[in-house]
């Protein structure tokens, strides 16, 4: 059950995202500083008429692509680590060491 401080919690997150999202409305964020005004509205209307479904496929699309980058610095950085080593890496840097030392008890931390 949610007590005060959660209802306080929530409505100061929902204000924050209603005036972030008003800016976002109002074109006031600009989506790519290196980019004319006119070429960031073509790309705001591409994804707009993309749809929810659309954009959020290329935000998973980039997450993916975000993570095989970074596993791929990490394999440069020590091309001696088995695919946990790997794995343990990655989490170091997406969750920080308390949370893998709360997930994975047993593992040593492993330098990303």
């Amino acid at each position: 059950m949610l007590d005060a401080v959660d209802l306080a919690r929530g409505a100061q997150a929902a204000a924050l995202w209603r005036r972030d999202s008003q800016r976002w409305q109002n074109d006031a964020m600009v989506l790519s500083p290196d980019t004319t005004p006119d070429a960031d509205e073509v790309q705001l209307e591409a994804y707009r008429r993309m749809g929810g479904p659309g954009r959020a496929a290329i935000m998973f699309r980039l997450n993916e692509l975000s993570r095989q980058a970074t596993i791929a610095g990490i394999r440069s950085r020590h091309p001696d680590y088995s695919e946990e080593e790997l794995h343990l890496a990655f989490a170091r840097l997406v969750l920080g060491d308390d949370c893998v030392r709360a997930v994975w008890p047993g593992s040593r931390l492993v330098a990303p």
